[in-house]
């Protein structure tokens, strides 16, 4: 008879909840098209300088805010100014060999 009575007033532990979902990364997508337009632009001397010009404008929408992966804004800034640099010194340098002296007069 004990061991009936027993059996009835026992419960079982409840089992504990699961573990919350681990956080989604968040992502910038300006600070992402801003590096791979600077890449690009870097190594491509691309004409009117349109793809370093994304390059900036995209890197500063990625570091406004509270953002993630605001390096990688910087990182295409940084590279759109220097391939704008860059370009600016090689059209300088390429006029005189492509129009000759003349246009200087």
């Amino acid at each position: 008879m004990d061991n009936q009575y027993y059996n009835q007033n026992y419960q079982p532990t409840p089992t504990p909840p699961p573990p919350p979902p681990p956080p989604q990364k968040q992502s910038n997508g300006a600070a992402t098209a801003s590096l791979i337009c600077g890449i690009i632009c870097y190594f491509c001397c691309n004409p009117f300088y349109l793809l370093s010009l994304t390059a900036i404008v995209l890197g500063i929408i990625g570091m406004s805010g509270d953002k993630p992966n605001k390096g990688m804004a910087v990182a295409g800034m940084i590279l759109g100014v220097v391939s704008i640099a860059v370009c600016v010194i090689v059209d300088i340098c390429l006029l005189p060999i492509t129009f000759g002296l003349s246009f200087l007069i």
